[in-house]
């Protein structure tokens, strides 16, 4: 449980980092924009995932 969280939080960092640093420079080919974004949204899917995964263990219904 907490590899994928440590591993979902270090995409974001990574991501967001390439992002601002694109950003920051203007001039974005699209590659540059979209790929940070698609790191990003990788990490929040794999936290949102476990997350979810943790609440339905802990409430089984």
């Amino acid at each position: 449980m907490q590899k994928f969280s440590f591993f979902g939080i270090f995409l974001i960092v990574v991501g967001a980092f390439l992002l601002l640093r694109n950003v920051l420079d203007l001039d974005i080919p699209f590659w540059d924009f979209v790929f940070p974004l698609l790191l990003i949204l990788w990490g929040v899917s794999m936290l949102v995932n476990n997350v979810m995964r943790s609440t339905k263990k802990n409430n089984p219904a």
